[in-house]
């Protein structure tokens, strides 16, 4: 029962749950006196009293008197309250106390009729689970229906809607959210990773730090928006929501915005679990080519020009149907094959890497990006090569189907080629000098006869 009625408690907490249930949702109904509390309960207006006069609250002698201890004859209109202050009244003290008994002058006691406390929300005051359940439910879908609908319906990956919904209902696990659930931080502390200066809670992580939103200006010009302050998702989604794109842009903003959330919760778990503090340059750049392959594994009627993308996204796509495929677009593999779409791209002497996996039928089975240690373009797309080569080999594909790796940039191409030309000589190579050996017969080696 104590783990039950500490949950209530903890539940009363929120700020959803303490809007229905909190103290302002209680108010009194005067009987007899002899159970409200004069200064601290809401029995006169919609504010306790040492709300509404707190200076006569800080000089009176009986805090926690009842109301009945402030009444005579059944009522408080002729009551002497200077007796019940610390010192004699100043003028300004005696127009206050005026102000008070002309609020509480019509209340009147009745000895036989016992207090009853109400609960507003209900129309015959009496509070209920099943009423506040309904209150709840109702409360949810509309504050947070926008959210839930539209985070779904978002073109980018599962592991992101999830994460954005968690954002949405307040369960990222911050060390705020942490140590509110008992667990210790010690020497490490709870404050946010970036500034040091707050309590790391979600609205400050991903909003509020000036790093953050130093980062959130920057990405919000790339894409023409001008920036404003956000005070929490809530209010940032619906301002992404509400920005003036249409269609496929609007489509595309909401990627972007979504990859912006994503890099600053990776770049926050490599800040505190690795120490590995990102460059603002370095979080710009891994925030645009996460976007653009996300993009990318969305839309394959789309041609986007990535020198544009990295400098002005708006204009840097073209749709398939205006301007035509002509092979400039996306080609499915052989029936039952798969097939990557890599890049590297190179950006202020930061390089990264991308791709996208998918089968015949286009269907994207994996998307992968990040860093890389390439100090060029180029580079930065063999690795990738190579790491989709891994990915295919690691899932067990070699001998079941067929694959095929899409590059954007023809010296990559003709380097894969001369490599491949180079180990098909050397496979040639080897082969000749086993042919040669077999013909000279197990008694040879190194071209000489054996006695």
């Amino acid at each position: 029962m104590l783990v039950v009625w500490r949950g209530i408690i903890e539940n009363t907490k929120d700020s959803i749950v303490a809007k229905w249930v909190g103290n302002e949702s209680f108010h009194w109904l005067v009987g007899n006196g002899n159970s409200i509390i004069f200064w601290e309960d809401i029995w006169c207006g919609d504010r306790p009293l040492r709300v509404e006069f707190p200076r006569l609250f800080r000089l009176s002698l009986n805090k926690n008197g009842f109301v009945k201890d402030f009444s005579k004859s059944n009522g408080v209109k002729e009551f002497d309250w200077a007796v019940f202050f610390s010192h004699r009244l100043l003028d300004r003290e005696v127009n206050m106390v005026s102000r008070l008994m002309e609020a509480i002058s019509g209340m009147v006691l009745i000895p036989e009729v016992e207090d009853r406390l109400i609960w507003i929300h209900d129309k015959q005051g009496e509070f209920s689970v099943r009423k506040l359940s309904e209150l709840l439910i109702c409360a949810e879908t509309i504050d947070f229906r926008f959210a839930f609908d539209r985070i779904w319906n978002l073109k980018v990956p599962p592991k992101v809607k999830s994460f954005l919904w968690m954002v949405s209902i307040d369960r990222i696990p911050t060390k705020e959210f942490l140590d509110k659930r008992g667990v210790k931080f010690g020497q490490l502390g709870i404050g946010c990773p970036w500034c040091e200066r707050e309590i790391e809670s979600l609205e400050h992580l991903l909003f509020n730090c000036n790093f953050i939103a130093g980062f959130c200006r920057i990405i919000l010009e790339w894409w023409e928006v001008k920036w404003r302050p956000f005070v929490d998702f809530s209010d940032s989604f619906f301002f992404c929501n509400n920005v003036s794109y249409k269609g496929v842009v609007k489509s595309l903003w909401l990627i972007s915005v979504s990859a912006v959330c994503w890099s600053v919760w990776l770049a926050r778990n490599e800040l505190v679990f690795e120490k590995r503090w990102p460059k603002m340059s370095n979080l710009v750049f891994l925030t645009k080519i996460r976007a653009l392959m996300w993009i990318r594994a969305v839309y394959n009627e789309l041609k986007v020009d990535e020198k544009i993308w990295w400098i002005c996204p708006v204009r840097s796509w073209s749709g398939g149907k205006k301007f035509g495929s002509g092979g400039n677009f996306w080609c499915p593999p052989y029936f039952g094959g798969v097939k990557f779409n890599v890049s590297g791209v190179e950006s202020e002497g930061v390089a990264g890497c991308g791709g996208v996996l998918r089968n015949s039928e286009g269907v994207v089975r994996a998307v992968f990006s990040g860093p890389c240690a390439a100090r060029e373009s180029s580079a930065a797309e063999v690795g990738t090569v190579c790491l989709a080569l891994e990915v295919f080999l690691e899932m067990g594909w070699k001998g079941s189907c067929s694959k095929s790796i899409e590059v954007g940039s023809s010296d990559v191409f003709c380097w894969l080629e001369k490599k491949r030309d180079e180990i098909g000589q050397k496979r040639a190579k080897r082969g000749q000098i086993g042919r040669k050996i077999v013909e000279l017969g197990p008694n040879h080696k190194d071209g000489k006869a054996k006695d």
